[in-house]
């Protein structure tokens, strides 16, 4: 990943906007850049994936409209993200977003952990990985299919739109494990899989790969309209949205229920560092897998509380997040802020005009709660606690244990499973009630019967 990004600052004023921007680059391994004037932007040769232009600039020559212009003249592939120094009206808001802008930054919130996710996002998720086996010979395909080159970090294209690949391209192309779309074409990618009525094997694991990346983007954008501050969205448009998340996650648990090796496809396609909420989709994904093997009734609605709970935390300094990655201690106020996270999370829904039932809030305030009363945000005792937040308890616990990392050894998931069982830390945690299910429902189902077989 390192040198593989450019992150390219152009007339953010001030050495603290900077300052900042270098912290965050510097995390994730990103290089940088900076211009300073507007008239230098048609001289420049890079070629940025993300570019940050700002509102709050000294330039009288060039209005900020005209500055955006000119940015996607000279960077037609690059993801604009502006900062601004205000709220922005309803007609203003929607001028911008045709002119090119894809994010919008209150300059109060660049010291957010939504920075950082939002560098992430863009930078990792900008092109999705394509594995060779969901390309059909004989067939169109509706989105254009790209080859990375580490030589000069560019994504080119190798395949049009509307290109039909020949048997023996195929096979060709078949000896590169990897290639790359566009987010912006995730739906087509979608379509494209469910079309084609695979029932083997290959044929559902494309499926799941392509239903979880579809999660994985809306939830992207679900994040970025949650935490939008410069605009007042209207109640439509949060529904939808959030209707978007529902309509995913089900599509997903249908993949997730045919499939009993889902979870090689979620892990080896999901994104972000640990304790991050990059990791929702795969946290919802788990959920779905674990809920399948239990009497829970609605399993989607579980599915979008995991998504859900921890929004917040892109609300939190980067510095404590940084810390959370690291496993490091938290201050005593952060320690207060964190556990504020799920009452903060459905603030931030409800602020968007998204409407959330009393089941949903009543699983999502369960989900840190422990049995033992020593949970948060209201210390509850293991009665009032549902299944539904065991779950997604449990999810996060198997996540920490499965999550590939550099240096770290691939854990199986009946390994895993089996040293949540065995943990004594985790008692007070989750019921003895819940563990039964875990042993007596979950360990015993199809998901692991090709472990258990071989």
């Amino acid at each position: 990943m390192a040198d593989k990004k450019v992150v390219y600052i152009l007339l953010v004023s001030g050495a603290k906007e900077n300052e900042i921007f270098s912290k965050v680059c510097a995390e994730f391994s990103y290089s940088l850049e900076h211009i300073s004037q507007p008239e230098l932007v048609l001289e420049s040769t890079l070629d940025p994936m993300l570019l940050v232009v700002s509102e709050f600039t000294d330039s009288k020559e060039t209005t900020l409209e005209e500055l955006i212009q000119i940015s996607r003249q000279q960077f037609p592939d690059a993801y604009l993200l502006l900062v601004v120094d205000k709220e922005l009206t309803k007609a203003r808001f929607q001028f911008l977003s045709k002119l090119g802008v894809r994010i919008f930054f209150l300059k109060s919130e660049l010291q957010n952990s939504k920075l950082s996710f939002a560098v992430n996002q863009i930078l990792r998720a900008s092109f999705v990985p394509l594995k060779s086996i969901d390309l059909v010979a004989d067939v169109a395909i509706p989105f254009s299919v790209y080859h990375l080159m580490p030589s000069r970090k560019k994504f080119l294209p190798l395949l049009r739109a509307g290109s039909i690949i020949s048997p023996e391209r195929l096979a060709r192309l078949c000896k590169e494990p990897e290639f790359y779309i566009h987010r912006l074409e995730i739906d087509l990618y979608k379509k494209f899989i469910e079309s084609s009525h695979d029932r083997s094997a290959k044929g559902l694991s494309r499926r799941c790969r392509a239903n979880f990346t579809a999660l994985q983007t809306e939830f992207t954008n679900l994040v970025f309209e949650l935490t939008d501050e410069t605009n007042n969205v209207s109640y439509g448009d949060g529904q939808t949205l959030l209707g978007r998340c529902q309509a995913l996650c089900d599509d997903l648990l249908v993949t997730l229920a045919e499939f009993p090796r889902a979870w090689e496809v979620i892990n080896s396609s999901s994104i972000g560092e640990f304790g991050s909420i990059e990791r929702a989709p795969a946290l919802a994904a788990f959920c779905g897998i674990f809920s399948l093997s239990t009497d829970v009734a609605k399993i989607s609605e579980v599915m979008l509380v995991s998504l859900l709970v921890d929004v917040a935390v892109a609300k939190l300094p980067l510095d404590t997040t940084a810390k959370i990655r690291d496993e490091k201690e938290l201050s005593a106020e952060e320690i207060k802020r964190l556990r504020y996270i799920p009452q903060a999370s459905v603030e931030m829904v409800l602020s968007r005009k998204m409407g959330l039932s009393e089941s949903i809030r009543n699983i999502l305030f369960g989900v840190y709660e422990r049995v033992d009363g020593k949970g948060y945000p209201k210390g509850i005792t293991e009665e009032k606690i549902r299944l539904e937040s065991q779950i997604i308890r449990f999810a996060k616990e198997f996540d920490s244990r499965t999550l590939l990392k550099m240096g770290r050894q691939r854990v199986e998931p009946l390994d895993a499973l089996n040293s949540i069982l065995s943990d004594e830390s985790l008692k007070g945690v989750f019921s003895e009630k819940f563990f039964e299910i875990v042993r007596n429902k979950i360990l015993k189902s199809d998901i692991f019967a090709e472990r258990k077989s071989a």
